[in-house]
């Protein structure tokens, strides 16, 4: 006996975790305490430990908890399952800290020491620590975070405890950018300094890593937007972090939200997304308005088909007018759902609950319908066909067979491939490229255009460009929306760029006539925006354009406006694009550069309309010569040089065809005005020995020579010719 009594006292001692046991009285004291569990409470001795917990285990659990565990406790062993108990509670040890225990207990009745607990107790963090733990941060991850929440709100859901405690979601803006910047080290080292700012604003609470740039903290719902505030002032002075901040979406957790925990911490997510596109805010709390919004989220995706079924969703298109024709040349379909219960719903809610729900196949098979019954309906009256483009969702790619549901579709309408246009975003190739690619090639080599949306929204835009052949990229509107100096350069470049690679433009977002004007004096083939039209049903579209005087292009001129695409309209030749007209025999000016309208003012034509006169006047032999030497390159690609005389001017035009369509003739013409030319190179030349006559009269006189002595002394030759200067006359000196 005495040899098995010390095997088990060896054991007890050893086990991994800390046993207790203590008399199940009122009292509750601690007959016996092993050192894991002495150590467990930062204690060095039994002794010590007995003094901390005041010889109980009263005195062993925190305050907050012990009604509810011992309640707990009693309710377990009046089950009569085994007289055993399991439970969570907090303690406190001798050096302050707080460790969430996990205890697993048993009610024994001794035959000389009466009713005890045996109880096994084991610290959480430890027990989880190996299968959930951040390597970089050393945080636990969502898992424990919620296991951990679940415990302890069960614990104050049956208690008198009255704090309310929330979720945080912490997103670490731009750190991925931070990254390719500084390297990987410097990344791990601001997460742990990151960390360790959450670890002393949030003293107590449960933090976790989620992702590579998310957090999540379980804490009290105190001061948490000032908390929020000092992280990133601590980041930005104390750390010298100017390039990355943090912001943070937050969920107050309520009784309704006890038994569905998760819904709280998607909650507190959803909070933060809602920052991701604001520049000024950092901190939002999830409240009635975004609650409502969930409410909304969760009906579109539950109620989809009857939305189709039902046709509350409808196509609205919004027009693209060419810059330089100012004709409609395509629309965009843009998705409404106006429901019978909540009226029109957000397009950004629509898309973003169905991309999440992967049910956004349904509702872009839908509208690929809606569009082509538009077109075949139109085509079926005889009426003029615009072109639609629709846009494809990344999701589509996984979700259907997007080859054969467009193909397919065309082919049931019997509408031509030029008449639909398919738009993708770059993430959409970034993410999935030889699957998306193969696709997309398939589809171009069937006739369908493929345009890039948002163009300049992301990081790789460029690389996209590389690696993926697009018929038009669509300049993003953010452009238009902050237009200053940067961003027209920006814009104009990316024109220029486009023109190189042979790929035609559009910007959206254009609203006012700068906007417009500017796009066209940059060679932007095609505009977009508030400008001309919201986004409407189709005949109402068409209605508003026509009394804004917007006519609709034929789509035979398509191309031939499309040539133009391949001019650089940021080149500082003096340029102009001519159409003409030969049933009418009239010139149409469609674009004059800034360069033109400084050589042209020297003859006062110094806009389309004045240069548009002097081709057309019936009186003018300038305009009919211009008529003759033109009538030379009928054919498209033509070249001719020819010289004619204005008013004393000689006037050099390098002229050439680049389209021809139905007797109209389009004519791009550099312009030169060589008169002026020889002008300016006079004055040139004058000023250069205006400045060397006041180098020699410094250097004989040793004095400054101011300009009007200057030409005093200029304007008595003879006397200058009796000056000598390095043994030579005043003329040899200019000569």
């Amino acid at each position: 006996m005495d040899e098995r009594k010390a095997y088990l006292e060896s054991a007890l001692e050893n086990v991994p975790g800390g046993f207790l046991i203590y008399r199940a009285n009122e009292n509750e004291d601690i007959l016996y305490a092993n050192n894991e569990l002495v150590h467990m409470f930062d204690c060095d001795t039994y002794e010590e430990f007995l003094s901390h917990v005041s010889g109980s285990f009263k005195g062993l659990v925190s305050k907050e908890d012990l009604d509810v565990i011992e309640k707990d406790i009693e309710i377990q062993i009046k089950s009569g399952v085994d007289s055993f108990d399991h439970i969570y509670y907090h303690i406190q040890t001798k050096t302050g800290d707080v460790k969430y225990i996990e205890d697993f207990g048993h009610y024994v009745v001794d035959p000389v020491e009466g009713p005890l607990y045996y109880v096994y107790l084991v610290d959480c963090d430890k027990k989880l620590l190996s299968y959930d733990v951040d390597k970089v941060t050393a945080l636990p991850g969502v898992r424990r975070l919620r296991e951990y929440s679940m415990r302890l709100i069960s614990i104050m859901n049956n208690s008198m405890y009255n704090s309310s405690y929330s979720y945080i979601f912490i997103n670490l803006v731009h750190f991925k950018r931070f990254n390719i910047r500084y390297g990987i080290k410097a990344g791990d080292q601001l997460l742990r300094n990151l960390v360790g700012i959450l670890k002393e604003l949030f003293v107590g609470s449960m933090i976790s890593r989620n992702s590579d740039t998310t957090f999540a903290i379980f804490t009290e719902a105190i001061n948490i937007e000032d908390k929020i505030k000092e992280i990133n002032k601590q980041l930005r002075n104390n750390f010298g972090y100017k390039d990355v901040s943090i912001k943070a979406g937050a969920y107050v957790i309520g009784k309704e939200d006890i038994s569905n925990l998760d819904t709280a911490f998607n909650n507190a997510r959803r909070a933060c997304h809602e920052l991701e596109y604001s520049d000024e805010e950092y901190y939002k709390i999830y409240d009635d308005e975004m609650k409502k919004s969930q409410h909304l989220y969760n009906y579109v995706i539950n109620n989809i088909d009857e939305a189709i079924n039902n046709r509350w969703i409808q196509a609205y298109y919004q027009p693209v007018i060419r810059t330089l024709s100012g004709t409609l040349c395509s629309a965009e379909a843009l998705t409404r759902w106006i429901d019978p219960n909540f009226g029109i719903l957000s397009p950004a809610l629509i898309i973003g609950a169905l991309e999440d729900a992967r049910l956004i196949h349904k509702l872009d098979e839908y509208m690929l319908n809606e569009i082509c019954r538009l077109i075949r309906n139109r085509i079926s009256k005889g009426l003029g066909v615009v072109p639609i483009s629709f846009n494809i969702s990344r999701l589509d790619f996984m979700l259907m067979d997007v080859y054969k549901a467009i193909t397919d579709t065309c082919k049931k309408y019997e509408i031509p491939h030029s008449a639909l246009k398919i738009e993708i975003t770059e993430s959409l190739v970034i993410e999935d490229p030889e699957g998306v690619v193969e696709i997309v090639n398939k589809l171009r080599q069937d006739g369908f255009e493929i345009w890039m949306d948002d163009f300049g929204s992301g990081y790789s835009a460029l690389g996209t460009l590389k690696d993926f052949n697009f018929d038009e990229i669509k300049v993003d509107m953010t452009f238009m929306k902050d237009f200053t100096f940067k961003s027209r350069q920006i814009v104009r470049h990316t024109i220029s760029m486009a023109k190189s690679l042979g790929i035609q433009t559009l910007t959206e977002g254009v609203e006012t006539e700068e906007h417009f004007n500017f796009l066209k004096s940059i060679g932007c083939e095609k505009a977009q925006g508030y400008l001309f039209s919201k986004p409407l049903p189709f005949d109402d579209m068409l209605q508003l354009l026509e009394l804004k005087g917007i006519p609709m292009e034929a789509s035979r001129y398509s191309h031939f406006y499309d040539e133009i695409s391949r001019i650089d309209f940021t080149d500082n030749l003096p340029m102009t694009i001519i159409n003409y007209d030969e049933k009418s025999d009239l010139f149409d000016v469609l674009f004059v550069n800034d360069s033109l309208k400084k050589v042209l003012g020297y003859i006062d034509c110094k806009d389309n309309k004045a240069v548009s006169e002097l081709l057309n006047s019936p009186i003018s032999s300038f305009g009919k010569n211009v008529k003759n030497k033109l009538s030379h390159i009928h054919s498209v690609g033509g070249e001719t040089v020819f010289y004619e005389t204005y008013k004393g001017n000689y006037i050099r035009f390098k002229s050439r065809n680049i389209a021809s369509i139905d007797g109209r003739l389009m004519y791009v013409i550099y312009i030169s005005n060589l008169t002026t030319e020889e002008q300016r190179l006079t004055e040139e030349r004058l000023e250069t020995t205006i400045r060397h006559l006041y180098t020699i009269f410094e250097e004989i006189y040793s004095v400054d020579i101011n300009e009007n002595r200057m030409d005093v002394i200029v304007n008595n030759k003879e006397s200058l010719n009796k000056l000598k200067y390095q043994g030579k006359s005043f003329s040899e000196c200019v000569q």
